[in-house]
């Protein structure tokens, strides 16, 4: 089980605003919605390793339920802006080094920072999921490193691609989660405590049911439709509403063209 890299407060800003100001600022979240496909799939992980040697690959997550939309700055200026609750940017280039981050809430000032994230290293060929996690009151961040190494394909040749659940459900049980496909389930997660991602699994591109169980078999969500993309990575972070209910917020990039650095094999699905 992956735990997390950084738990930290919020602020970030010196050392990547040199690109990223147009890059951000012009681009859209991703759909949050539990039954919306993720239609876009950026190029900048597909390429980590090939013509970026020196970059990175980094998108912002916005998982605090109660907080409001909130601006995003880099070494003191402002890179995102209006980031609703339960969405994410895409992931963007930046140059490898260390940066000092800031959120704040839409319209505030550096000095209004809820979340603080000093500094935070991006190494070259890597891609990071930065993330604001928990109700406002009690507002972390945290730092998750994307496995983007190339998803090899099944023995049956089937495109495949690699998933993670993260629970950023504040207050909620550890959780199980199953991604469902023709009535075969494969365990993305087991008693998962907030805050934490689970292991990657390699699945079959397509269309899956997501079913959320805490652990003393509990029903909290079961989405009928969701659906994967062939050669992605996919973070599922679990997630409440501000209505209380609790969803999904798929963050979905590319995979790399470049095969893993070892021979390593993934998890393997169990039901």
């Amino acid at each position: 089980m992956t735990t997390l890299r950084h738990l930290l407060t919020l602020s970030v800003a010196v050392a990547m605003l040199a690109i990223l100001p147009g890059l951000i600022r012009s681009t859209s979240a991703q759909d949050a919605s539990p039954a919306t496909s993720p239609e876009a799939i950026v190029d900048c992980t597909a390429n980590l390793g090939l013509v970026r040697s020196t970059k990175a690959c980094v998108a912002i997550v916005h998982a605090s339920p109660d907080a409001p939309a909130v601006d995003v700055y880099l070494n003191g200026e402002i890179a995102v802006t209006a980031l609703a609750p339960n969405s994410a940017t895409p992931f963007v280039e930046l140059p490898a080094g260390d940066y000092l981050v800031q959120v704040v809430p839409t319209g505030g000032t550096v000095d209004q920072a809820v979340i603080t994230v000093d500094p935070l290293t991006i190494e070259a060929t890597r891609a990071y999921e930065v993330v604001a996690l928990g109700n406002v009151a009690e507002i972390t961040a945290a730092v998750f490193d994307v496995t983007t190494y190339a998803v090899p394909a099944s023995g049956g040749n089937l495109p495949q691609s690699r998933v993670r659940v993260v629970h950023a459900v504040p207050g909620g049980p550890n959780v199980n989660v199953a991604l469902i496909a023709d009535d075969v389930a494969a365990r993305a997660a087991r008693a998962l405590p907030f805050g934490e991602a689970g292991d990657y699994l390699e699945a079959p591109a397509g269309t899956y049911r997501v079913s959320v169980t805490a652990e003393d078999g509990t029903a909290i969500l079961d989405v009928p439709a969701f659906d994967v993309p062939a050669d992605s990575v996919v973070s599922v972070y679990v997630v409440a509403n501000p209505d209380g209910t609790v969803g999904l917020l798929p963050v979905v990039t590319a995979a790399s063209r470049l095969p893993a650095p070892d021979a390593t094999p993934a998890a393997t699905p169990t039901a």
